[in-house]
């Protein structure tokens, strides 16, 4: 049953592509794409630790920048463009490490717990990666969540605004959430795509462009927010799915009911509650205004722009909500998800 609904992964979607349509770059990241991010990484990272060779600056991809040691409340990361450059190097780090974990280690349980199918692996392998990094991300948002002002308290990411500084693991987490989200943009792009590619790129875009302009605007705490709310209910979906294809059909229908509730409660009622503060909260508590001297970027203007973007993603997650209500009401019909001579018609199509 699980099967049925619309993956969010590139893999795991139904490909429609051909090879005729390939382009030769496409074909070639595909194939040695976590060769040449590994080279760049790891490039730097030497680079950086060579002696003589500091007036290059690759400390600014490596260490987080902007440093106020002046500061002693904790908070005392500020925020600025050289932030881009240690994005830059989480994104090829984590596409590495990606590559590592999906291949030495769920490539090979897989194979060990007996899933005989190409096309079956590599979906176990890849939701493999997507729950344990999903698992990680939501629980490091959770712990700083809890050390926030904004625990339990929504005004909290309003009062005080802008909010200039952060503390080290905050920063560090937000722009390692910046990182993957790179990587599953180059994943869309190098992978085949499936019939939904459009809206999960759409998805992905503004996804990025609240998160990036919640950074740099100075309301990263409600940006640190909707991050959480979107990675809670993405740890299930890929449990659940790597249950189904490892053959554990019931424990991964129990874990994609856990998945269609806390997708309801988080996409839905949190996601909108979260707006309604935006439209709300933000004239009631904000008063600095328009003054980008200060790091202050609140206008109407601003605030009807991040609703935009709200309501497109309200939109789309309304879109995948209607594919999760048609796999849980299957449940009562579907014993068995597609069977394997299907899962081998895909893999004539493009493989991985």
């Amino acid at each position: 049953a699980i099967d049925k609904m619309k993956a969010k992964s590139s893999d795991d979607r139904p490909q429609v592509e051909s090879h005729a349509e390939e382009n030769s770059v496409i074909l070639f990241l595909r194939q040695h794409y976590h060769k040449i991010a590994t080279f760049l990484w790891t490039s730097i990272l030497i680079l950086r630790y060579t002696p003589g060779l500091e007036s290059l600056g690759l400390q600014a991809f490596t260490d987080l920048s902007y440093h106020d040691s002046t500061r002693k409340d904790g908070f005392e990361y500020g925020v600025g463009f050289k932030d881009l450059y240690f994005v830059f190097w989480m994104t090829f780090m984590n596409i590495s490490i990606r590559w590592m974990v999906e291949n030495l280690f769920f490539k090979r349980l897989g194979q060990y717990i007996g899933i005989k199918s190409p096309s079956v692996l590599r979906k176990f392998v890849d939701n493999g990666w997507h729950g344990v990094f999903y698992t990680f991300l939501f629980s490091f948002g959770i712990y700083l969540w809890t050390i926030m002002p904004t625990w339990l308290n929504l005004e909290a990411a309003w009062v005080g605004y802008p909010h200039t500084h952060h503390l080290k693991l905050f920063k560090l987490y937000f722009l390692i959430q910046w990182g993957f989200w790179n990587t599953g943009i180059f994943h869309l792009t190098v992978q085949p795509r499936g019939k939904d590619h459009a809206a999960m790129v759409l998805h992905h875009f503004v996804l990025m462009a609240l998160a990036s302009t919640c950074w740099f605007a100075n309301f990263a705490r409600i940006g640190h927010l909707v991050i959480i709310q979107q990675d809670a209910a993405d740890v299930f979906l890929p449990i659940a799915k790597s249950l189904n294809y490892a053959n554990f059909r019931r424990l991964a229908e129990v874990m994609f009911v856990i998945f269609a509730l806390t997708w309801i409660l988080t996409r839905h009622v949190i996601f909108g509650r979260i707006m309604w503060s935006i439209y709300e909260d933000t004239f009631r508590l904000i008063t600095s205004g328009w003054n980008p001297e200060i790091g202050s970027y609140f206008s109407a203007n601003v605030i009807y722009s991040y609703l935009a973007f709200f309501v497109i993603l309200q939109g789309l997650m309304l879109y995948w909500s209607y594919f999760i209500f048609r796999v849980v009401c299957s449940f009562k019909s579907s014993n068995d998800p597609r069977s394997d001579s299907e899962d081998e018609a895909e893999a004539q199509k493009k493989e991985n």
